[in-house]
This record gives C-alpha cells, sequence and structure tokens, in this order.
C-alpha cells in the first residue's frame, strides 16, 4: 500500500479521526501496485481491513462481536477487547514521536 504525504498530513493533523473501513480501503487502493501479485511481497493494513469487512459479511456480526464470540469469550480472554475508536483508555501509556512535528508546526 501507498499512502501520499497528502493523506498522512491528514492523519498526523488529525490522529484520533475515525475512519471507515470504506475510506481505509479507497486510501490503500488509490495508487499503482507496486508490482504485480505473485512477483514480491510487501506488508499491507488494507489487506487486514478488506479481511475484517469480508468477516463480517460471513458472520452478519459487526468485526469487534464477531472478535468477542469467536475468539476472546472461547479462549476466556477478559482483558481483551476491540475497540470502535482510535481512542485509547487508560492505563495504556501514551507516547508521541516527533514524525508530526512539520505537520503540526511544533518546533525542533
Amino acid at each position: 500500500m501507498f499512502i501520499s504525504r497528502r493523506c498522512l498530513h491528514g492523519v498526523n493533523l488529525r490522529p484520533f479521526r475515525q475512519w471507515t473501513s470504506e475510506e481505509l480501503i479507497r486510501i490503500g487502493i488509490s495508487k499503482p501496485m507496486m508490482f504485480e501479485p505473485g512477483t514480491n511481497w510487501g506488508y499491507s493494513h488494507t489487506n487486514y481491513v478488506i479481511l475484517g469487512r469480508v468477516l463480517e459479511k460471513i458472520t452478519r456480526m459487526s468485526l469487534a462481536e464477531a472478535m468477542q464470540k469467536n475468539i476472546f469469550d472461547p479462549m476466556d480472554l477478559k482483558e481483551t477487547q476491540s475497540f470502535g475508536t482510535p481512542q485509547i483508555p487508560e492505563p495504556v501509556l501514551h507516547a508521541f514521536s516527533s514524525e508530526r512535528r512539520a505537520d503540526l508546526r511544533v518546533p525542533a
């Protein structure tokens, strides 16, 4: 997947924006492929978003519900959950790197 600098600028300015799966897929397929299928490999979050949509269609549930019913509950994972927003709840430690400095106009 190729993400344009313009797209990253928007992500950097609004890191807690909640993207829809349709928006993420559109971004992921908006540029030409880096190589022909089967000739190389590259990590892509887009593939996971597409997989999530497929699982929603198959299970007729939201991805969060399907994960709870088919993964978390059977494995007795009581402290594991799927979040519908980019907000990270406490007590998780939050850290921000300087990669957004230019977009946010933060001096060095």
